[in-house]
């Protein structure tokens, strides 16, 4: 049975959002996501052909509204304006 990348990335997000729930119950601080990985993210789905507002709903279900906010602030995505409108439009 082949699994089409979007049903990975649904796997992933609803991973993630069980790990999430589950470290709230926990005292150890959660890792916070480096920029770059939301960037890389975002690279990696524009070289799929994914188109721009499907990225920015992944983003929005992948990543923390504050790790959003850290990536668009970031010194690494300086003069890449589309990724800064990904990450605008993720962000509203």
């Amino acid at each position: 049975m082949k699994i089409t990348k979007r049903h990975v990335r649904q796997i992933i997000r609803e991973e993630y959002s069980r790990i999430l729930q589950e470290s709230k119950y926990t005292e150890e601080p959660t890792r916070q996501i480096e920029s770059n990985e939301v960037l890389q993210f975002i690279e990696d789905s524009l070289e799929n052909g994914y188109p721009v507002d499907e990225i920015s709903a992944e983003l929005r279900g992948y990543f923390s509204r504050e790790d959003l906010e850290i990536a668009f602030d970031s010194e690494d995505i300086e003069g890449w304006t589309m990724a800064e409108d990904i990450i605008d439009v993720a962000l509203r």
